[in-house]
């Protein structure tokens, strides 16, 4: 009877070493399951990284690119400055050479002047002689 008790009893000790190999099994397929998940984790957080460096370069390009507009558009307005300033320039002395011209045609008027008051001078000296 002994000897069945103890057979029982081992048979019994069998069993629970089974369950137990069989909840160890079980404890590293999750522990698998585990790594493979963080292993996946880590792909997504590189993933993730490399995107925001992506984004982080695209941002710079941006800013260099609006950087460069604006040095454009103000080498555009200072050229456009210097063309005001020259096209004053040249009212300018286009004023000037309009008031010479009317200068000179006032002297060309005085000088016809001049020349018909000598004519007559002359006539009135020639009629005396």
């Amino acid at each position: 009877v002994q000897l069945s008790a103890t057979r029982v009893q081992l048979s019994a000790s069998r069993v629970q070493l089974s369950a137990t190999r069989v909840q160890l099994s079980a404890t590293r397929v999750q522990l698998s399951a585990t790594r493979v998940q963080l292993s996946a984790t880590r792909v997504q957080l590189s993933a993730s990284r490399v995107q925001l460096s992506t984004t982080r370069v695209q941002l710079s390009t941006s800013r260099v690119q609006l950087s460069t507009s604006r040095v454009q558009l103000s080498t555009s307005r200072v050229q456009l400055s210097a063309s005001r300033v020259q096209l004053s320039a040249s009212r300018v002395q286009l004023s000037a050479s309009r008031v010479q011209l009317s200068a000179s045609r006032v002297q060309l008027s005085a000088s016809r002047v001049q020349l018909s008051t000598n004519k007559v001078q002359l006539s009135a000296i020639r009629s005396r002689e």
